[in-house]
């Protein structure tokens, strides 16, 4: 099931005769959008699926999804603003990935490295979450409910956007994607690099230095601006 609001297909009938029981292949491709587009946070970058080179739609959050590159084969029935795919799951042709001609082999205790940087990267993705989530509820408490996207700094040089569905997306002051996600699901669509993750890390202690020597400072009786670092 996909949506089809922003798409090449928009106005087109498909219960017509033209699409009924029609048998088309399909292609998952890339979502582009220029950034001036009202939905380019939400939407610019994820799949989509294609038809002859045109976009038809996205994947539904609660479907099956197809990773980007593959083709297949189904029958297109409408269904309010949306469309159910009837896939023939045995025209279904995945992407090849290359592979090393011999793959390495993980000692027990580099195998033990990975894991433990994975397991730091993807805390400090959650622990990103939970700030942006933080302050978003914070920001969502004090004004009127707002059908608009929220935006707010995280540290000096990242910005996050938040859509009201819980969709979010941090970027760098290049408008460079640090990373992608959903606050209600906490799923993670696009990665936090470990290189970004190192960079977030450093954010926080920096925080806590900070909150640390303005703790000092305030039981001597002196007084210190706070530096604008929403992570909470």
């Amino acid at each position: 099931m996909l949506g089809i609001k922003y798409n090449h297909f928009a106005n087109e009938n498909f219960a017509s005769k033209q699409w009924k029981k029609r048998s088309v292949t399909l292609e998952v491709g890339v979502f582009e959008l220029p950034e001036s587009h009202p939905e380019f946070y939400r939407y610019n970058g994820t799949p989509i699926l294609q038809i002859d080179g045109k976009n038809l739609g996205t994947f539904a959050p609660d479907s099956p999804k197809l990773p980007i590159g593959a083709t297949f084969a189904a029958t297109l029935q409408p269904d309010g603003s949306s469309i159910i795919l009837k896939v023939n799951s045995e025209s279904i042709n995945l992407p090849e990935v290359p592979l090393p001609e011999s793959e390495p082999k993980l000692d027990t205790a580099g195998q033990f490295r990975a894991i433990h940087r994975e397991l730091w990267r993807k805390e400090m993705f959650d622990n990103l979450v939970e700030a942006i989530a933080t302050t978003y509820e914070q920001r969502q408490a004090n004004q009127s409910a707002s059908n608009e996207i929220e935006q707010f700094k995280i540290g000096s040089h990242w910005t996050a956007y938040v859509q009201p569905s819980g969709d979010f997306i941090v970027r760098n002051e290049g408008k460079r994607t640090i990373c992608r996600g959903n606050l209600q699901t906490g799923e993670e669509i696009f990665p936090l690099s470990e290189e970004r993750a190192s960079e977030l890390e450093a954010m926080i202690l920096e925080r806590e230095r900070l909150l640390h020597r303005k703790h000092e400072l305030s039981n001597n009786g002196h007084h210190i601006s706070s530096q604008n670092i929403e992570l909470n």
